[in-house]
């Protein structure tokens, strides 16, 4: 063997070593590499597509189980609706805080704090439409309204110390011309009003107004003058012409014979409040 052959083979051994070397480096950075961003690309598109196929499968499930739930509470109401009616005497309560309230007095008759929410429940039912038309109230409406006056009567029987002045103002409408068109009732409301506000002209002259029409002339003169004493100077004239035609109105009716008897609502100006029948008369 020539030293030039010599040579050449380990140059040949040489470079083999070299190539298997960098093959071996080439291989471990792949390995050290990962995955490049296409591929994970691609891996998060494949789990999104499973994921949305699944969700939209358990959402109509769950969707198909709330309704079935809630056509089985429905059921459930109208079952206990039915027994109720049924069962009870009394009409089917407006609302929970109605039928509670009923409950909480089945038991405390005296517990003025439900009879007050009573009467605050049958106020709010008593001001939906259609109750009063442009005719007069409907007689669905008198029943709603005279619920509410039973109710508001059972709350004075308990002689509250100081009725409550905003349920008081309420009640106005039920015992107002458009409603149960009761004056006295009327009367006692605005004692109660003007005893807690009694710089306020405009209750004044409505309490004159109501007590000429229940046929108490001297209340109305004592309540119309304090009207006309604490009204504006503008409106004086105007005040005094106005109730003046309303007394001598009530004066004429009052000679007609009448229908029948009211109740009526006496304040003290301590602010109790006591409730009284009249018995109905007839003028021959």
């Amino acid at each position: 063997m020539t030293e030039t052959s010599f040579r050449e083979k380990i140059l040949t051994i040489l470079r083999l070593r070299a190539a298997r070397r960098a093959a071996a480096r080439r291989t471990e950075g792949r390995r050290e590499r990962g995955f490049n961003l296409i591929e994970i690309m691609v891996v998060l598109t494949i789990i999104s597509m499973l994921m949305g196929a699944v969700g939209f499968s358990a959402f109509a499930i769950l969707d198909r189980a709330r309704r079935k739930d809630t056509r089985n509470v429905m059921k459930a109401i109208e079952q206990a609706i039915v027994q109720f009616q049924t069962e009870s005497p009394d009409p089917c309560p407006a609302s929970l805080s109605d039928l509670t309230q009923r409950k909480i007095l089945n038991k405390e008759p005296q517990n003025a704090v439900a009879r007050e929410l009573l009467v605050k429940n049958l106020l709010l039912e008593a001001g939906k439409e259609g109750f009063v038309t442009s005719s007069g109230i409907t007689p669905k409406g008198k029943q709603v309204f005279q619920e509410a006056s039973e109710a508001w009567m059972s709350y004075l029987a308990l002689k509250p110390p100081k009725p409550n002045i905003t349920l008081t103002k309420d009640m106005l409408r039920i015992y107002g011309e458009e409603g149960l068109n009761q004056p006295s009732q009327e009367v006692g409301l605005l004692q109660i009003v003007v005893n807690s506000e009694p710089t306020n002209a405009a209750y004044y002259a409505g309490l004159a107004e109501y007590a000429y029409k229940a046929h108490d002339a001297r209340l109305g003169d004592l309540a119309s003058t304090k009207a006309i004493a604490l009204a504006p100077a503008e409106s004086k004239k105007r005040i005094q012409v106005s109730l003046a035609e309303v007394k001598k109105n009530a004066a004429k009716e009052a000679k007609s014979p009448s229908t029948g008897g009211t109740g009526a609502v006496t304040a003290t100006p301590e602010g109790t409040v006591t409730a009284t029948t009249s018995t109905p008369t007839t003028k021959k």
